[in-house]
């Protein structure tokens, strides 16, 4: 069990003072990347389908910088257990991260006959500078937040990122749609780029002003990829992380053709194409901080298998419907999958892995997450989408599809039953935790709690009607804290 420690060189209360203010920091600093994706990484797929990019290019666009990602966590977790340092990795990423922002619309302007494989190649190296401190952000954050307190911390802050999130999508919708009715579609891009570099920028600067405890090292820590793989048969965290890995897979089978989908096969404009995201975005923050308690009180595990459940019907619903308002609510309830899963994905990681060895655990579930996002969409996911006509027949059954997608839909949602049913089962929650039942999960989703939990809390922080909703015990106080789709 992991064991949150103080700096020495600090005393117990300055300690948690400069705790305090990295984690107020840290929000800040997660809005500013938040207002980077929003104008930066949501309008990659966009840009692509603008550059006429097709099936394969997108695939790769979607898959291939979530492996030159991985390796990038491998590279950065080895530095940072070299260096005994994260801050300077990473303000010094964060900064060139930024520059390459500039890049991304400039090179494929300067050459617009290749411009879809140039796009490809600043989409990578995008993904290596995004991810190349993500194992160091990891040990750092996991330093400066105590255990009882992650689920709730990174779910308040989780839910200020995606609100950021929403409001930068919309600005950028609405400075794109500016640009495309002038005919300057090509400068719309390059204006939302400029933008998102400047929001990265700013990341590399709140990244210095945070506290850096001490990195805990141990050579007796350091154990190679193939040490891990080979832990599987006995090691609860790799088997965990096989069945994040596998419903990853199964997930990106689907993952990078929504966009596709929505602009080339519906005809969405990019104002549908926005709205759709932002939907979904509204409903994580207003279910972040419900996942949060959840996870503390019950544990990751229970949170990953109620959402386990869910995840299988999302497919389906974009394979069996064209309605935009449908398909709306199709969003919401992928917000409110998505939050859970991936919030207690981060945690369990946080709560399964010892400090020392938390920066190198992360490239290496980072790279068996990648190696099955890859083959799910460029194996199975591309080659679907190519091979299934649009038109065919089941014996006396004829079926005709606005393209080959919706049939890669159902194969990902048969692909995520077989993730969870695999993989789900083998392995245990590290916390002692109160047990509940998924159906009862499932059941207080359902019915809404979530929203009315939002609305309480909500109703605590209004000055007006904060007397009439006094906090509930166990509340943290007020005012602290910290665009997949299908």
């Amino acid at each position: 069990m992991p064991v949150f420690t103080p700096d020495p060189r600090l005393e117990g209360a300055e300690f948690e003072r400069a705790g305090e203010r990295t984690r107020r920091l840290s929000v800040a600093e997660g809005a500013a990347w938040s207002a980077m994706y929003g104008f930066g990484d949501a309008y990659l797929a966009p840009f692509a389908v603008f550059l006429r990019a097709g099936n394969h290019a997108m695939a790769f666009l979607g898959t291939a910088p979530l492996v030159v990602g991985a390796i990038a966590q491998l590279a950065g977790a080895s530095l940072t257990e070299r260096i005994g340092r994260r801050k300077p990795l990473l303000v010094l990423t964060t900064a060139t991260h930024a520059v390459c922002y500039l890049l991304l619309f400039a090179l494929p302007f300067l050459a617009r006959d290749r411009a879809v494989p140039v796009l490809l190649a600043v989409g990578a190296a995008l993904a290596w500078l995004a991810s190349f401190g993500t194992p160091a952000w990891t040990s750092w954050m996991g330093d400066l937040t105590a255990p009882a307190q992650r689920g709730r911390y990174f779910a308040r802050r989780n839910s200020t990122l995606t609100l950021t999130m929403v409001a930068s999508m919309l600005a950028a919708a609405a400075l794109l749609s500016a640009f495309r009715a002038r005919g300057w579609i090509w400068a719309g891009f390059a204006a939302l780029f400029t933008v998102a570099a400047l929001a990265r920028a700013t990341s590399s600067w709140l990244f210095t002003r945070h506290h850096e405890p001490p990195l805990t090292r141990s050579p007796e820590s350091y154990f190679s990829f193939w040490d891990y793989l080979r832990r599987a048969p006995r090691s609860n965290f790799t088997k965990f992380s096989l069945a994040v890995a596998m419903m990853n897979g199964a997930v990106n089978t689907a993952g990078p053709f929504f966009s596709v989908y929505m602009l080339r096969d519906l005809h969405w404009t990019y104002f549908q194409f926005t709205s759709s995201t932002v939907v979904y975005l509204v409903a994580q923050s207003v279910v972040y901080r419900w996942w949060g308690a959840i996870c503390d009180r019950h544990g990751a595990r229970s949170v990953l298998k109620a959402t386990s459940v869910i995840l299988p019907v999302l497919p389906l619903l974009w394979a069996s419907t064209t309605s935009y308002p449908a398909l709306l609510g199709a969003q919401v309830l992928s917000g409110c999958t998505w939050a859970g899963f991936n919030l207690a994905s981060t945690n369990f990681v946080y709560d399964a892995v010892t400090p020392q060895k938390r920066a190198r655990v992360v490239g290496y579930h980072g790279l068996l997450n990648a190696f099955f996002t890859l083959a799910g969409g460029n194996l199975v996911g591309a080659t679907i989408a190519e091979a299934v006509p649009a038109a065919f027949s089941i014996g006396p059954i004829h079926v005709t599809l606005l393209s080959s997608l919706p049939v890669v839909f159902v194969v990902s949602s048969l692909l995520r039953v077989l993730a969870a049913t695999i993989m789900l089962p083998r392995f245990h929650e590290v916390r002692e935790v109160e047990h509940v039942g998924t159906l009862q999960i499932l059941r207080r989703l359902g019915t809404g709690e979530p929203v009315v939990t939002a609305g309480m809390e909500l109703a605590t922080r209004l000055p007006i009607l904060g007397r009439f909703f006094p906090p509930r015990p166990g509340d943290p106080p007020a005012g602290k804290g910290g665009r997949p789709v299908g």
